[in-house]
C-alpha cells in the first residue's frame, strides 16, 4: 500500500467514525432464563460471609451462582473448618429444611449426600415439590435416611421448587450431617419455548428502513439449544426512530417478543476528489468518497 493510500485509509476511518457511517453500538437483547438443570449446593456457599451460624434454630440464605436457598435449623459452625451443615438438637425435636428460592427447572432427581447420621434419631426424611415457590406441597417423596448418597426420584420434571426435610427427634446436636445437595436431569428434556434472543453481531445497529434478516439473530430455546428454524414477523426496521418489537416464532415452541431500537438514518457526505486537499499529485482519480477528508504529505 502506498503512503497516499495509507493516509486515505486512516483518514476515511476517522471520518466514518465521526459521521456515523455504519459504525455504532447495537442493542443486544438477551432474555435470561431460569436456573439450568444439574445444580449443586455445596458448603461453604458463596454467601458464607453473611450467613455464619453457631446454633441449630436459625434460618439463613445459601447462594451458588444465581441460585439461592433458604436453610432452616442447620448449623454451620460459623464455617470454622466445616464443609458441611448439621441439624438435630439436644434441646428439643426439630425439623431441618433446605429449600431453593430460585427456580430449578426440568430436573427429575435430587441427591442428598449425608456424611454422618444416626438413623434412629430421625423421624422422617422427605422432599416436598411444587411448581411455584408457594406450592411446594404438590408432591411428597419419602426416603429412608442413610449415610452416603440418598436419591430422590421424581415422577416427572415439571416441578421447580423443592424442600428437603429432616425431621429429627430430640437427641444430640448435629445428629445429621449433610455436605452436598445435587439437582439433576437424567431424562431427555424437551424444549417448550423460545428462551433467549441475541444479535449474531453484537455491534449491529438497526437504522430506520434497514432490512431485517433472520441471520441477524441467534435464538435459543429453554433447554439451551440454538433454534435453527424460526420466523420473525417483520423484515424491515420502522421508518420512525425509537423502540420496536420483533416476534420470534418456531413450530412447537412458545413465541418470544423482543424489543429493539431503530436509529436515525446514518449521515454521510458524498464529495468528488477535487474537494480533497492533496499536496501530492494524484491523476485519474474519479471515484466518489463518502466523507470529507484531507491528505497532508509530510
Amino acid at each position: 500500500m502506498t503512503k497516499f493510500e495509507k493516509g486515505i485509509s486512516a483518514l476515511l476511518l476517522s471520518a466514518f467514525m465521526t459521521l456515523g457511517v455504519g459504525i455504532g453500538v447495537g442493542t443486544k437483547s438477551v432474555v435470561e432464563g431460569r436456573a439450568a438443570n444439574n445444580i449443586e449446593l455445596t458448603f461453604p456457599d458463596e454467601n458464607k460471609n453473611n450467613n455464619k451460624q453457631s446454633g441449630y434454630t436459625n434460618s439463613w440464605t445459601a447462594k451458588i451462582d444465581s441460585n439461592t436457598w433458604e436453610i432452616k435449623n442447620f448449623n454451620n459452625n460459623n464455617w470454622n473448618s466445616w464443609t458441611y451443615v448439621k441439624c438435630g438438637s439436644k434441646n428439643s425435636a426439630s425439623v431441618g429444611s433446605i429449600t431453593n428460592t430460585t427456580a430449578i427447572d426440568k430436573i427429575d432427581t435430587i441427591v442428598v449426600t449425608v456424611d454422618k447420621v444416626n438413623a434412629s434419631n430421625v423421624n422422617s426424611f422427605y422432599v416436598s415439590c411444587g411448581k411455584t415457590s408457594s406450592t411446594t406441597t404438590e408432591n411428597k417423596i419419602t426416603n429412608t435416611i442413610k449415610q452416603g448418597e440418598n436419591i430422590f426420584t421424581l415422577n416427572n420434571n415439571e416441578y421447580s421448587y423443592f424442600s428437603i426435610f429432616v425431621d429429627c427427634k430430640k437427641s444430640s446436636n448435629g445428629t445429621v450431617q449433610i455436605s452436598k445437595v445435587e439437582y439433576k436431569s437424567t431424562l431427555p428434556v424437551e424444549a417448550t419455548k423460545i428462551e433467549s434472543v441475541e444479535l449474531s453481531d453484537s455491534s449491529k445497529v438497526f437504522y430506520c428502513g434497514d432490512v431485517i434478516s433472520k441471520s441477524d439473530f441467534v435464538v435459543k430455546d429453554d433447554v439451551g439449544n440454538i433454534v435453527e428454524n424460526f420466523d420473525i414477523d417483520i423484515t424491515q426496521v420502522p421508518s420512525t426512530p425509537g423502540a420496536f418489537n420483533i416476534t420470534f416464532t418456531s413450530d412447537g415452541l412458545e413465541s418470544k417478543i423482543v424489543a429493539f431500537n431503530a436509529s436515525s438514518t446514518s449521515k454521510s457526505v458524498t464529495i468528488t476528489p477535487e474537494v480533497l486537499n492533496i499536496t501530492q499529485g494524484y491523476i485519474g482519480h474519479t471515484e466518489q468518497l463518502t466523507a470529507v477528508v484531507a491528505y497532508n504529505n509530510t
